[in-house]
């Protein structure tokens, strides 16, 4: 169980900081 929260939280992590890469982009 804790792998898989660990493996959804850097998902997570790493498609939020896509978006925050787009946004300083703008």
């Amino acid at each position: 169980m804790v792998e898989t929260k660990l493996r959804a939280t850097k998902s997570v992590t790493s498609i939020t900081l896509k978006h925050a890469e787009r946004l300083s982009e703008n």
